[in-house]
């Protein structure tokens, strides 16, 4: 039973540890997300403008591809709202980049001024290392396994720390000493 117990104490002190981060990690993550919750709401500004059919706007993007790239086969196409007003967003068969179309002058739009990635936070980045944190995922894939592997690790210390527990209660009940746990 003593070489049990010192096998229980060790790996449960490193689980310990790895579970105060977990711990801690949740914990920033909710309030982060509670944060958000009731901070307002910040939606862009809405510019009018007059409508364009939908193949219309079919039309004059096929017009407008067939001049660069008459073989290419389009793999997707989608409408949507742009900084000048109605984009299409074409991505052809065999090329990596996604052309971003304007429907009103029928010109390419820069790829960081039609789907711009705004500057991330000092915030952003530190929630971004708290998810990473909480989800080992810093070492990818190994991480989340050894994750799974703690909290089975986790699970056996538990149940095993009680059974120890429940053999010393009796024990200590055979002679008549009354503290629950070890000396």
């Amino acid at each position: 039973m003593q070489f049990w117990r010192k096998w229980h104490r060790w790996l449960g002190t490193i689980a310990a540890v790895l579970l105060v981060i977990i711990g801690l990690t949740g914990i920033f993550l909710q309030v982060d997300e509670v944060a958000k919750l009731s901070a307002p709401a910040k939606v862009p500004p809405f510019k009018e403008m007059a409508p364009i059919a939908p193949a219309e706007m079919a039309q004059k993007t096929q017009a407008i591809l067939a001049t660069g790239h008459q073989d290419a086969d389009i793999r997707t196409f989608a409408l949507r709202a742009g900084p000048t007003g109605p984009m299409a967003v074409v991505r052809l068969a065999g090329e990596p980049k996604t052309l971003y179309i304007d429907m009103i002058s029928g010109n390419y739009i820069d790829a960081k001024i039609a789907d711009p990635q705004p500057e991330r936070t000092f915030l952003q980045r530190v929630r971004t290392l708290m998810i990473n944190l909480h989800t080992f995922g810093l070492v990818g894939v190994g991480g989340h396994i050894a994750g799974i592997a703690l909290s089975i690790i986790l699970a056996i210390l538990s149940a095993s720390g009680l059974w120890m527990w429940w053999q010393m209660r009796r024990d200590r009940a055979k002679r008549n000493l009354s503290k629950w746990f070890w000396n």
